[in-house]
């Protein structure tokens, strides 16, 4: 078992880019538990929609709740990945005072030479407090798996799309409340990891409602887009104006565009740098709040 790492504690970040419940309402903003978590459920090629709650009983906030979201660092030693299976999981504020209650997940993967805690690091629980807290957004569930630095492959050459759609989506759907369809579940990811999301998502669009690419790694923009529009999936871009993979985002767009598909691309001033992206991060809650809405 890895240790557990803090989720505000400096991490090491190595190349740029080529490619939370148990706790109370009253707990410490951001902290971290580390969870004993069950065995895992048994593998399969992807969670059947029709076997899953129904999203009618999403999550709006709880009235009077003051209290901040709790993380939780999970290790999940048994999963294809090792070391690396390992994950983050952000509970929203009052998650344990609202047991009826279901919510959508949101699988966020970090960039390249970084690891689960990068999303804590760059203020996704801060932003998500906020905008939960003021009611800008519906509560989720935030999920930050551990890919390595560069998503290789795990035990057996299983490839990290297969562990995050065979693997750690039915782990989370059995240990947390979960929104488990189509409708509550969206994947996005910083740079690698946005590409990546991209890919996963278009993969598997029976799984994920919409898809986030922040400042992503593009690759093959006509044939990603093809696939994504195929599958009807809400797709963000953004990147920053000085960013190096600006003309991934925009190529994709533009293809997105051409066939039909529900995209919104955004070029605001900025370059690859975390900075950036925790700058925006109250948008990416937006768009993913409102994807959730639009599904239901």
């Amino acid at each position: 078992m890895r240790r557990v790492r803090s989720a505000r504690g400096a991490i090491a970040a190595v190349s740029m880019v080529a490619l939370l419940m148990t706790a109370s309402c009253a707990s410490t903003p951001g902290s971290v538990t580390d969870a004993s978590s069950p065995p895992p459920p048994p593998v399969v090629a992807s969670p059947p929609p029709s076997a899953a709650p129904s999203a009618t009983g999403a999550a709006s906030a709880t009235p009077g709740c003051t209290a901040p979201g709790v993380v939780e660092h999970v290790t999940f030693d048994q999963s294809s990945q090792g070391a690396l299976g390992d994950f983050q999981v952000y509970l929203p504020p009052c998650y344990a005072a609202a047991p009826g209650s279901r919510y959508p997940v949101v699988y966020l993967l970090h960039g390249s030479g970084h690891d689960d805690a990068y999303w804590l690091e760059v203020g996704i629980v801060g932003a998500a407090d906020d905008a939960i807290g003021h009611g800008k957004v519906a509560p989720m569930i935030l999920v930050m798996p551990d890919g390595g630095p560069t998503f290789g492959t795990g035990r057996g050459g299983e490839t990290f799309a297969t562990f995050l759609t065979s693997e750690l989506i039915p782990r989370v759907d059995a240990s947390y409340r979960s929104i488990a369809t189509r409708s509550g579940r969206a994947i996005g990811g910083i740079s690698l990891g946005g590409g990546l999301a991209l890919t996963i998502a278009a993969g598997a669009p029976t799984l994920f409602t919409a898809v986030g690419g922040h400042s992503p790694a593009v690759r093959d923009p006509a044939a990603l887009a093809a696939h994504l529009t195929a599958g009807g999936l809400r797709v963000w871009l953004d990147v920053g104006a000085g960013d190096s993979l600006r003309d991934g985002s925009i190529s994709l767009e533009k293809e997105l565009r051409g066939l039909g598909g529900d995209v919104h691309l955004e070029v605001p001033e900025g370059t690859h740098v975390d900075s950036y992206w925790t700058a925006h991060l109250a948008e990416y809650l937006h768009f993913y709040d409102q994807s959730f809405r639009a599904s239901r």
